[in-house]
């Protein structure tokens, strides 16, 4: 677990960390890969700035979060690169991926909900969760290095109000993590069928209980 380290690299660092791991695949996999990290820099490079730095920045840990947790599977980190794209990057997974990682990608793309009623949004963005999570171990992997990522600013929020949001947004896709994602991921390591996802399904729910009881303490203080 490296999150917070992850937190002081630059976006040369991370270029840095990916373009590496690219170079350990063939040329055919290598071209892919180099595709999927520029349209990320491309799309994102004048996003808005987050808390913590570049948006770009965000995007990139997404993989980096990955690879340095022992999911090194390129389906997995290939979609990671499209965490954030929208109805485009379908489009790009029809044209230029195979039929696996259109899946992935068609799972964790963010959605459009700016036409659902505020009050209904909430359940139908943890319904849109869900079931990314019980349907792929590598969309779940994914979603789980984004949380991993944006709890980092979790960390020094000092807004009781937005302590509160982040507690009822992440406490029950947490439970997700834990009910649904972990287990299938250690089955897989049991039966030695999970290559390329190397994560350490033990220190990750430590965290994640972890943060799960923090979360639980904010909506109902004693």
């Amino acid at each position: 677990m490296a999150n917070k380290d992850l937190a002081l690299f630059t976006k040369a660092d991370l270029e840095k960390t990916l373009k590496s791991f690219i170079e350990t695949f063939s040329q055919a996999p290598q071209k892919k890969l180099s595709c999927a990290l520029n349209f990320s820099k491309e799309k994102y490079k004048d996003y808005p700035n987050r808390p913590d730095g570049p948006f770009i920045n965000h995007v990139l840990r997404i993989p980096v979060w990955l690879i340095q947790n022992g999911i090194t599977s390129f389906s997995v980190v290939i979609a990671s690169f499209y965490r954030y794209a929208k109805e485009d990057a379908v489009e790009i997974a029809h044209s230029c991926y195979e039929a696996e990682i259109k899946k992935i990608i068609e799972l964790i793309a963010e959605k459009d909900y700016s036409k659902i009623e505020k009050e209904e949004r909430f359940d139908l963005r943890l319904g849109d969760f869900q079931k990314a999570v019980e349907s792929s171990i590598e969309a779940g992997l994914i979603l789980l290095s984004d949380y991993f990522d944006n709890r980092i600013n979790f960390d020094t929020e000092q807004d009781d109000n937005k302590k509160i949001f982040w507690s009822k947004h992440n406490g029950p896709r947490i439970q997700i993590f834990l009910e649904k994602l972990l287990p299938e991921i250690k089955i897989k390591q049991e039966n030695k069928l999970g290559q390329g996802i190397g994560l350490n399904v033990r220190e990750i729910s430590m965290i994640l209980r972890k943060d799960l009881d923090l979360a639980n303490q904010i909506l109902q203080p004693v």
